[in-house]
C-alpha cells in the first residue's frame, strides 16, 4: 500500500512540474525546486533531474539568448536545445513554438517548431478574431483562411496584441 502512495506523490509531482513548465519560463532547477516547495512538494536536485529525464524536459533559447526549461513535445525527441529564433521573420508573435507567418491573398501560413502547430492553431482560434475564418494545423505548419479585404499588417497587429505572452 505504501508503494501506491509514493507513486501517486511522484505522479502528482511530475504533473505539477509539467504544469509549471507549460505555464511559465523557469530558468534554473533551483528556481523550480523553490516553486515545487511552495506547492508542498519537497524533493532534491537529483530527484528533479530524474523527473526531467522522465518528462523529457529540454532547454529552449529565446531570441535574447536566455535559456529556460520546457516540457518536450513528442515530435522533438531528437532535440536537446531548441532555438526559437531559428527563422528571422518580421512579426514575432510571443507564443510557444511560433517561428513565422507569411500571407498570400486571403491565406496565411504560420510556421512553428515541430509538434507545435496544433497548439498555435488553438491559440489563434481562441482569439476569436472575425478576420480569421478558420485554421488547419499540421505538425509544423498552420494554414489560416482570412476574410477577403483584410490587410496582412492589420491582422498581424491584432494577432500580436491577442497572442502576446509575457
Amino acid at each position: 500500500m505504501q508503494a501506491i502512495k509514493e507513486d501517486k506523490t511522484r505522479a502528482d509531482r511530475l504533473q505539477k512540474i509539467r504544469e509549471i513548465l507549460e505555464s511559465m519560463r523557469v530558468e534554473s532547477q533551483a528556481e523550480l525546486l523553490m516553486m515545487l516547495e511552495q506547492q508542498g512538494f519537497a524533493c532534491t536536485q537529483a530527484t528533479l533531474s530524474r523527473d526531467f529525464r522522465q518528462l523529457q524536459v529540454v532547454k529552449r533559447r529565446l531570441p535574447s539568448g536566455k535559456k529556460y526549461y520546457a516540457a518536450q513535445k513528442p515530435k522533438e525527441k531528437n532535440y536537446r536545445i531548441v532555438d526559437e529564433n531559428a527563422m528571422d521573420s518580421a512579426p514575432q508573435l510571443q507564443i510557444p513554438g511560433f517561428i513565422s507567418i507569411a500571407f498570400s491573398g486571403n491565406m496565411a501560413v504560420v510556421k512553428t517548431l515541430p509538434g507545435y502547430a496544433s497548439s498555435v492553431a488553438y491559440h489563434i482560434d481562441e482569439c476569436k478574431l472575425p478576420e480569421i475564418l478558420g485554421t488547419i494545423a499540421g505538425d509544423d505548419t498552420v494554414f489560416c483562411v482570412i476574410q477577403e479585404g483584410v490587410l496582412s499588417v492589420e491582422l498581424t497587429h491584432k494577432l500580436e496584441a491577442s497572442l502576446a505572452i509575457q
